[in-house]
């Protein structure tokens, strides 16, 4: 039958501790009772310490990650040179074998707000002429009429 509940993660610190009481002779009821673990866990700590590098777990089994830690500072330092790039142009520019929604989510989870700056265009010479006469008459339409008493 699988199992209903997380297994519980014990810090290196707890892990080194329960070891060297067990070195020390405590017996296993003993504890677990000292550091509130259950018995079992005491166990499974003792015998898998020598296996762990510095009490620190084993990497979690899953799918690697899509995007290396050279790719992400990569995407980061061309975002910072022109905050107005497009995924595509990233993805592109960076040969990454990644798909936009991976790349969005990558932007999301580092808490870059990469959308919004894509909405207008750069404020180049022509653009800026083109968007200046616009907002002017927009700005007019907005401002109240008079009112005459």
């Amino acid at each position: 039958m699988p199992r209903t509940t997380q297994k519980q993660h014990w810090s290196p610190h707890k892990r080194t501790r329960i070891r060297v009481m067990y070195e020390q002779g405590y017996s296993r009821s003993e504890i677990a009772r000292k550091e509130g673990v259950p018995v079992g866990s005491v166990h499974g700590i003792a015998t898998r310490y020598t296996q762990q590098i510095s009490a620190q777990s084993k990497p979690r089994p899953g799918r690697p990650e899509k995007l290396s830690e050279a790719d992400k500072r990569h995407i980061k330092r061309l975002i910072r040179s022109d905050p107005c790039i497009t995924k595509r142009q990233i993805i592109a520019t960076i040969p990454l074998h990644v798909s936009v929604n991976t790349l969005a989510s990558f932007l999301k989870s580092e808490g870059i707000q990469h959308g919004p700056l894509l909405q207008r265009p750069k404020s180049t010479a022509t653009n800026l002429q083109h968007r200046t006469p616009a907002a002017d008459t927009k700005q007019r339409k907005q401002q109240p009429l008079p009112t005459t008493s």
